[in-house]
């Protein structure tokens, strides 16, 4: 699904016909026909020029068919063989960031997308696809610039017509209230700018971007059905924003992390101390029913979340402390947050990417149990190791993740970070072997049944930071497990394990969703 219509390629018969010259006539009273002027050698360098070029277009649509299939390797060889021939081809770079994207490879996808725009300003399939690597990288504001330009260009060449009742329009839709003929809208940038304004809380204008999916739009039923959840959340919000307004500069608190990785810490709720949990994984704040019920919260809505069964209400909480810091007019869904309770008392929050999101900085100093949160990014620690941090959206589930080096292999793989594998490690067998072990380090795995293989790692690199002499287990099922199975399907990106909360907590550990960066710093006992 993510790797449809990437690209306008032109019909490769109708191209040639073209370059060649429509007309056959020579000479005469008919008029002459364009190749009387030339010589042969010109006429024969079109004619290959223009087979060059439906040679290209060729290769590029079978590429477009190899993605849709799932057969990344292929495609990103037959966009090679098209650069090759002509390395300004916008659509082969296309091609080129699609399959890197698949392959786990996020740095050769964004620069793709980028170099295909530097050569088409206006390319479908670069816009869609850059937009998608940088709002996991969180920058939406520039996600949603890029999509306006698929948005603006609509309208280009399109003539106006009057339409009504008993008149329709012969090319795009008709507005009934303005009786007016209006060019028909194209849902993916529309689509990709709504979980943009979703996870910045711009209710009204997620509306807005909304109700123009849903009519005139080219969406599928399918995609219109991926839309109806979140649009089921911000509709009661329009008109009650805005949202997430910080009052203060920086809070702290206390910092516990369970066995799950969840990260708990204390809050004032309305005026009520509960422990509240970061968790990244949802898009949306969660209360607990009990305490919503003790803030006496007006229902402003209700809405079934995507890929849940249990319609929840919808809230306002007026506030929320975190330390010194206070957070206005936040969102909330209602429910029942008793199997967070993994250290004892029953948070009363769950704070998702939207609160997150509007951090410059969120510290999680696990060894001294503190936490910080601060609207600017503070200065970067000395010492402290910076990696990337990208959000990959599922939609039903949010996963954080950094590149990780193992045993000193210049390969880096993608790790989901703080997992709840037993070990510090959890890698997939193709990850593993990439990073230049053999396959019969792996093979028999201990527990066949599960496809584990426990291993003993040498180094493993967090941008610099070492940890020497951990273990950790190989994933060698294919898929590697259930959860990376749904990542792939649902985000088309290939994951290579997880890093978890066993390794993570060693660290002083820093968010900076916004600007896609995690930084990790050793404190000096621990280093020592």
């Amino acid at each position: 699904m993510q790797f449809k219509n990437l690209t306008r390629r032109g019909i490769p018969l109708l191209t040639l016909a073209l370059m060649l010259g429509a007309s056959c006539k020579k000479g005469g009273e008919g008029g002459s026909s364009p190749e009387d002027a030339m010589s042969k050698e010109e006429i024969e360098q079109r004619r290959q020029a223009a087979a060059e070029q439906a040679k290209m277009a060729g290769l590029i649509d079978l590429a477009n068919q190899d993605l849709q299939n799932g057969r990344y390797v292929s495609a990103r060889k037959r966009a090679e063989e098209a650069l090759a021939a002509n390395p300004d081809d916008a659509d082969a770079h296309v091609v080129l960031g699609a399959a890197a994207w698949r392959a786990g490879d996020y740095e050769a996808s964004t620069e793709a997308y980028k170099k295909a725009l530097e050569l088409d300003g206006k390319n479908f399939g670069a816009i869609d696809g850059l937009g998608r690597n940088l709002q996991a990288a969180g920058e939406h504001a520039e996600a949603m610039r890029l999509q306006d330009i698929l948005i603006s260009a609509e309208s280009e060449g399109f003539t106006a017509a009057a339409c009504g009742p008993d008149t329709e329009c012969s090319v795009g839709w008709c507005d009934q209230e303005a009786k007016q003929c209006m060019p028909t809208r194209q849902a993916r940038p529309r689509i990709t700018k709504l979980w943009s304004q979703y996870v910045l809380l711009d209710a009204d204008a997620a509306v807005a971007t909304a109700d123009e999916i849903f009519v005139g739009s080219t969406a599928t039923e399918e995609e219109s059905a991926l839309v109806r959840p979140f649009v089921g959340f911000v509709r009661p919000l329009a008109g009650k924003g805005p949202f997430v307004q910080i009052e203060g500069a920086k809070g702290t608190s206390d910092l516990d992390i369970d066995s799950q990785g969840l990260k708990h810490f204390s809050t004032t709720v309305g005026g009520e101390y509960s422990r509240s949990v970061f968790f990244e994984l949802l898009n949306e704040t969660r209360i607990s029913t009990e305490l919503a019920a003790t803030l006496k919260l007006e229902e402003v809505g209700k809405v079934t979340p995507f890929a849940m069964a249990e319609e929840m209400p919808i809230v306002i909480i007026p506030e929320v402390k975190i330390g010194e810091l206070t957070l206005k007019q936040v969102p909330a869904l209602v429910t029942d947050l008793s199997p967070f309770a993994t250290i004892g008392e029953t948070p009363g929050l769950l704070l998702g990417r939207q609160v997150m999101q509007r951090f410059g900085a969120i510290t999680f100093d696990f060894p001294k149990r503190e936490i910080s949160v601060s609207v600017d990014v503070p200065e970067k620690p000395g010492g402290a190791s910076e990696l990337p941090l990208l959000i990959i959206d599922s939609l039903a589930l949010r996963v954080p993740i950094t590149k990780v080096g193992i045993d000193g292999s210049d390969q880096k793989l993608w790790a989901w970070v703080g997992g709840t594998w037993q070990a510090a490690m959890a890698i997939t067998a193709k990850a593993y072997l990439k990073a230049g072990h053999r396959p019969s380090e792996i093979d028999p795995p201990d527990d066949p049944e599960n496809g584990l293989k426990m291993v003993y790692l040498d180094e493993v690199d967090l941008g610099g930071e070492k940890i020497h002499g951990m273990g950790g287990y190989v994933l060698t099922n294919t898929p590697a497990d259930p959860t990376l199975a749904a990542i792939l399907e649902g985000t088309g990106f290939e994951l290579g394990g997880y890093l978890n909360a066993a390794a993570v907590k060693m660290f002083k550990v820093t968010y900076l969703m916004p600007s896609g960066q995690l930084w990790l710093e050793k404190p000096a006992a621990a280093a020592g």
